[in-house]
């Protein structure tokens, strides 16, 4: 089975006060941190919502505002097109993801998300249209509602480890004291 490796990078960093993708933490940005971590689990990386280096990348759709359905609904078209069978989508605002969760989202027959952060999850290609199609008839679908909709798995894979999710400042001095 192939697998595209989704980055979902089009938010607006609102809570954040300036684009928190390209935000330092160990002389890199957040982004790329979250790129060289899924890279050796994957066969592809799209960058969903904006251009980014040399990585292939594609804007959300329908459109830009969104929400990570948007990201997630580009990286499902770019798989059906390119003959990818799953997607592993991540945000860009997790900089510190365990290679066990990759490993065991990786192994899922079924679409699976976490839930402490619906946003990483597993998803098959072949729901590409049935997403696009909730999107057409939904001014902002929630990831929730998306999972809700097709009955993906909520699995709790982390074990009593949290994941840092970066909103704002604050959340990336508090992971520089533990990184």
């Amino acid at each position: 089975m192939t697998l595209l490796g989704a980055v979902l990078a089009g938010g607006q960093s609102r809570r954040f006060g300036s684009d928190k993708a390209l935000a330092a933490w160990k002389n890199h940005s957040l982004i790329d941190h979250v790129i060289g971590t899924l890279r050796p689990h994957v066969d592809t990386i799209l960058i969903c919502g904006r251009e980014w280096n040399e990585e292939i990348t594609a804007p959300d759709i329908p459109e830009p505002g969104r929400g990570p359905l948007g990201g997630l609904n580009a990286a499902m078209a770019y798989a059906t097109c390119h003959g990818l069978d799953r997607v592993l989508s991540v945000p860009c605002d997790v900089p510190t993801l365990p290679d066990s969760l990759l490993r065991r989202l990786k192994a899922c027959d079924e679409p699976t998300y976490l839930q402490e952060h619906p946003v990483i999850g597993i998803w098959p290609s072949a729901l590409a249209a049935t997403l696009d199609r909730h999107l057409a008839g939904n001014i902002r679908g929630s990831m929730r509602e998306w999972t809700g909709l097709i009955a993906a798995d909520s699995a709790r894979l982390l074990e009593g480890e949290q994941l840092p999710n970066i909103n704002r400042t604050t959340d990336l001095m508090a992971l520089g004291s533990h990184g």
